[in-house]
């Protein structure tokens, strides 16, 4: 018993210890030893920060300055991204005056649906559902859009969307995909993912067997990327990608699995299917690491939802980018 106190005591004095001198650890340095950089270790307490995430900073090129045309496109980061970049004044990409992206696609979560949003703005995209009705209203499935009272208001407002979306992703110098999410509602009849799950009408009208919940593959992953790259630089060959991994985890799981742990599962087949999009593509597509950065930092990143990222931690996260990427004033 006694021991076990004194471990316990221990314990709570180390973390007490850590706590207090976090800030006060050595400058972070490499290991010479074994002839690692100051970036190939591991640093002690304060000296794991935003800064650290971007070593060797020669890696993040000077891309950006404030006239660049800079479209987004993803899932919940992507709109604090947004935020930043309008209210830094930069030369932002908004089409339709969206709340969260640059074109009305609203948060685009798998790369999945990112493709698909490439499909129907460059090619032809001929779901077997195009516009469908719920309790809210008329709706395009495949974009967390708006609802219309009429299915003629809502194909009218798509029309004007193609349009708005080919214009963001083909004047945009920088385009900026933050995928966040890995499973999808696909619509069997067709083998498209629907941006949410269907609505119940939907799901009485056609049965519920007509849609299922996927997650996808890491090749599968890597072939949606591939797919979209290739959409997109076949129409804007100049322009450049920043990659960013949204570090906000999944809301719920339809999979009888824990939700922390498969978010996580998630996040890694994501980061992955990126890597492999970003390495095949050196000097055209780029990755710039904001999940690490929210997990690993030393911080209390989240809110109180323990979900969504805190607005200092993303300002110090986007303070970094600009220091990354950004050239000038």
């Amino acid at each position: 018993m006694l021991k076990r106190k004194l471990a316990r005591f221990k314990w709570t004095l180390t973390d007490f210890r850590s706590r207090i001198f976090r800030n006060q650890v050595p400058k972070h340095q490499g290991n010479t030893r074994h002839d690692l950089l100051e970036y190939q270790v591991s640093p002690k307490g304060g000296n794991l920060s935003p800064e650290f995430f971007t070593q060797p900073a020669d890696r993040f090129p000077k891309i950006i300055d404030r006239t660049t045309p800079i479209t987004s496109i993803g899932s919940c980061f992507a709109v604090e991204i947004r935020q930043h970049l309008k209210d830094a004044k930069f030369n932002f990409i908004n089409t339709q005056d969206s709340w969260s992206e640059s074109a009305e696609w609203g948060r685009v979560y798998t790369t999945k649906n990112l493709l698909q949003i490439f499909q129907y703005t460059f090619t032809e995209f001929l779901p077997n559902l195009r516009i469908v009705q719920s309790s809210r209203g008329f709706y395009d499935p495949y974009r967390e859009g708006p609802f219309f009272q009429t299915e003629e208001a809502a194909e009218k407002e798509l029309m004007k969307h193609h349009q708005d979306s080919r214009h963001a992703l083909t004047e945009c110098k920088v385009l900026i995909v933050t995928p966040g999410q890995n499973e999808a509602w696909i619509d069997q009849t067709d083998g498209l993912a629907w941006v949410h799950r269907p609505p119940v009408e939907t799901r009485k009208e056609y049965g519920e067997d007509r849609f299922s919940i996927k997650q996808f593959t890491l090749e599968e992953n890597i072939e949606y990327l591939r797919a979209s790259l290739d959409l997109l630089w076949a129409n804007n060959p100049e322009t450049k990608v920043i990659f960013t991994l949204s570090p906000v985890p999944s809301d719920a799981t339809f999979h009888d699995t824990n939700v922390a742990v498969r978010s996580f599962e998630n996040k890694a087949i994501l980061l992955l299917a990126v890597k492999e999009a970003v390495k095949a593509h050196p000097g055209r597509a780029f990755y710039y690491p904001s999940f690490e950065m929210t997990i690993l930092s030393q911080n209390v990143n989240l809110q109180l939802d323990n979900r969504h990222v805190r607005p200092n931690v993303v300002k110090e996260i986007m303070a970094t980018f600009d220091k990354r990427f950004v050239s000038g004033d």
